[in-house]
This record gives structure tokens, C-alpha cells and sequence, in this order.
């Protein structure tokens, strides 16, 4: 009866010592794989943000640097995914930054066949939930993808072991 009507509540102090210990992995990513027009955009956004003259263009070539990293990572990024998957993690999140790469990986994992759900910033706050819950309950394999601006906070996804930094927001203000 007490096990059905009440709940224990721990802090995490108290039960540190039973969780698994974190692991960081760094994956890097080459330029192997960008195509000639992405190396040469990230190459002249490079050389701009070299210059540092103004601070307002400073702000604007790292910005446009920035933009052309995610699509040079959106290769490495589903590659690093499918290994995921094929290594057999079930569930798993995946935060990103750029509408261009929360697209790409949606359109390959819809692809192939992989059930995902995902919350950007164009995700009604009425849906959220819904999406939560199906992430959280089903039973087959699934992948959040995530805007890490967008559900940053507020979500329960803890059926999730796993999660994927895709990319970070520019500003470490954003990420802490």
C-alpha cells in the first residue's frame, strides 16, 4: 500500500554514487567529406573573420563562419548517427543549432525508415508534450532530434542513455 501512494524522493547526492560514471567522447570532424563550394565558403569566412577589424563585422564574419560550419558537418553527423544506430542504441537524442541541419537528419533518418520525433522552435508548445510522451513510451527505436535553443529546458526525455552534441550554439552564454 505505502509502495503504491507514495513516492521516495533522493538527491542526487545521495544516489551519485549508484549512477554510471558520464562519458564525453569528442568525435572531430574532417573536411574530407565537403564538397568544393562549402570548403570555399568556410575558406573566405575564415579569411574575414582573420581581418577582425570592426567589431560589428567581427560579430557578422563570425556568424556567416559559423553558418557554413553546419553544413560542413551534416556528413560526419548522419554518419555518426547511423554508427549509433547500427551499434544498436534504441534511443538516443540529438541536439543541434541550424534549421539546415535539424532538417537534414530528419530527411535521412525519415529515409530510412527511422522513427524520430523533433522539437524546434516551430513545434507548438500544445505538441511538445505529445511528442515527449510518444519519445518516451514507445518501444522501438527512436531519435529525438532537437533544437538546443528550442528544448533547452522544460522536456523529459529520460528514457534516452545517449546524447548527441550535433552542434553548439555559437554563444556560451546560450549553452550554460
Amino acid at each position: 500500500m505505502l509502495e503504491e501512494s507514495l513516492m521516495l524522493r533522493r538527491l542526487k547526492s545521495e544516489v551519485l554514487s549508484q549512477l554510471p560514471a558520464k562519458q564525453r567522447k569528442v568525435v572531430t570532424v574532417t573536411t574530407d567529406g565537403i564538397n568544393t563550394r562549402t570548403k570555399a565558403a568556410l575558406s573566405a569566412a575564415a579569411k574575414e573573420l582573420a581581418k577582425g577589424q570592426h567589431n560589428n563585422n567581427m560579430k557578422e564574419a563570425l556568424l556567416v563562419f559559423f553558418n557554413h560550419t553546419a553544413e560542413a558537418k551534416i556528413k560526419a553527423i548522419m554518419e555518426y548517427i547511423m554508427d549509433m544506430l547500427e551499434c544498436g542504441r534504441e534511443k538516443f537524442l540529438v541536439f543541434a543549432h541550424h534549421k539546415l541541419v535539424l532538417d537534414s537528419i530528419t530527411k535521412d533518418l525519415g529515409e530510412k525508415g527511422i522513427d524520430y520525433i523533433r522539437i524546434d522552435g516551430s513545434t507548438p508548445s500544445s505538441e511538445r508534450q505529445q511528442l515527449c510522451d510518444r519519445f518516451q513510451f514507445t518501444d522501438k527505436s527512436c531519435v529525438a532530434v532537437l533544437s538546443i535553443t528550442a528544448a533547452n529546458m522544460g522536456l523529459t526525455l529520460h528514457s534516452a542513455a545517449l546524447v548527441v552534441f550535433a552542434e553548439l550554439f555559437w554563444n556560451p552564454g546560450v549553452r550554460s
